[in-house]
């Protein structure tokens, strides 16, 4: 990103500091509770992964995501018995993040660097899914900043004419027959969707390239003359 090249050595510092706690942080969480919640993952997260597989490894992929996402996730003590310490983390990091963020428009002032796409994409992910048990969802709406920050990138970056608050994607529920959709009906839920997929990918995409990026940014700074 552009702004990149303005961060002083002591803002990359933070901004790298900043992406390994959230990064980490809040994987984990969602991991938690969309894998390890059996209601969300049987309403919610299992119907989803399903959906995308054919017969018969419809049956078998989310069980076998599910087995070992679980495994790691015990590593680190987040169990169902631990299942308060896992959202009190979530919570610290979001009050965390909305102090960082105070009344700027973006972490780093009035421009988007790469910490703002990765928080922006566990924001948007973890709000749109609207699952039986939405403890991260509600923690968000708890910081306004963060509400109003999400709102405002999904305005900007997806156009004028989005509404702007955070996009719910109902879970799935027992199988019922459903109304006719209108074609307004129909855009809205497809853009939806893309608006999901388009988080996750942006949360794919800097929590495993920040690295990279970071390393790149300092050396360059670290051999400018002075």
């Amino acid at each position: 990103m552009e702004r990149e090249k303005n961060l002083s050595l002591n803002e990359l510092a933070d901004q790298s500091a900043f992406i390994g706690y959230v990064s980490e942080g809040l994987n984990n969480c969602q991991m938690f509770n969309w894998w390890v919640e059996e209601e969300n993952y049987q309403l919610f997260t299992h119907r989803v992964y399903a959906s995308k597989v054919s017969f018969p490894l419809n049956f078998f992929i989310p069980y076998s995501m599910r087995k070992s996402i679980i495994g790691k996730l015990k590593f680190n003590d987040y169990t169902s018995e631990n299942a308060d310490m896992v959202y009190d983390k979530a919570d610290e990091i979001y009050r965390s993040l909305s102090v960082k963020l105070g009344n700027q428009n973006y972490f780093f002032g009035d421009s988007p660097t790469t910490l703002d796409s990765l928080v922006y994409g566990f924001l948007i992910t973890q709000s749109a899914a609207k699952i039986p048990k939405d403890n991260l969802r509600n923690f968000i709406s708890n910081y306004h900043n963060l509400v109003e920050y999400c709102n405002r990138i999904t305005t900007t970056f997806f156009g004028p004419d989005i509404k702007a608050s955070l996009v719910y994607i109902p879970y799935l529920r027992n199988k019922k027959k459903k109304p006719t959709k209108t074609t307004e009906q129909t855009k809205k839920e497809h853009f939806e969707r893309c608006l999901l997929i388009g988080g996750l990918a942006l949360l794919m995409y800097f929590a495993y390239n920040w690295n990279f990026t970071f390393s790149r940014e300092i050396k360059a700074l670290q051999n400018e003359p002075d």
